[in-house]
């Protein structure tokens, strides 16, 4: 891939999208060299006891990645100059595993579906960068595997997600709307206030510093 724009010149980011935190450039780099490597895939699973609203549980999780606009991100480049775009907010697909014929070994079927699914990579540029996969057991015995390209979340965020799921759920299986505090800003404003504090030389006292060392 030519990673600058014919003649040397690199193109308008913000024609095309936002731009890319630090961190993301170096994830969406890696994904260049090797587009099915899953190594960056974070992921978790949780055992779900009791009887469970399908319908409620899908709607939680789409409340979340409308709230969280960084989970409706996807990456793409021009000319070697990558960029996100934030889409719009859509229902959550959940998908749907049925291991009620297990028979005795659930369990072990279980770490089948899980290793089944940290096997699967994602795809920047088309998205989504997220799977929510509900797997039964009994009526009363779930497992829900959460996972993620590690370029729109990591295992800080994904334990705030869980925590949020947990509390839109309730609100949602009682009638009513989640009452989560109100986010500061997003993720892509972040991105914005980093290269705003890069490009006023914040960063040139620690770039100093590990020169020297």
């Amino acid at each position: 891939m030519n990673m600058l724009a014919p003649g040397g010149a690199v193109p308008n980011r913000a024609a095309v999208g936002l731009p890319l935190s630090f961190g993301q450039e170096q994830l969406w780099f890696l994904a260049q060299l090797s587009p099915s490597d899953v190594t960056y895939n974070v992921g978790n699973a949780f055992r779900l006891s009791g009887s469970l609203n399908v319908p409620v549980l899908r709607r939680s999780l789409t409340h979340l990645v409308e709230r969280h606009d960084g989970l409706r991100a996807t990456f793409d480049a021009v000319d070697g100059v990558p960029f996100q775009v934030i889409r719009p907010a859509t229902e959550v697909d959940l998908l749907y595993t049925d291991l009620t014929d297990a028979g005795d070994e659930p369990d072990r079927a279980v770490q089948r579906v899980l290793a089944d699914e940290a096997a699967l990579p994602f795809d920047l540029e088309s998205g989504p960068l997220y799977r929510f996969r509900l797997v039964r057991l009994t009526a009363d015995d779930h497992v829900l595997i959460m996972s993620a390209h590690h370029i729109v979340t990591d295992g800080w965020s994904m334990g705030v997600l869980v925590q949020e799921l947990a509390a839109a759920y309730g609100a949602f299986a009682e009638g009513h709307t989640p009452q989560l505090d109100d986010l500061p800003f997003g993720y892509a404003e972040h991105v914005r206030r980093q290269r705003a504090q890069d490009a006023a030389g914040a960063w040139e006292v620690e770039l100093k510093y590990w020169q020297g060392q």
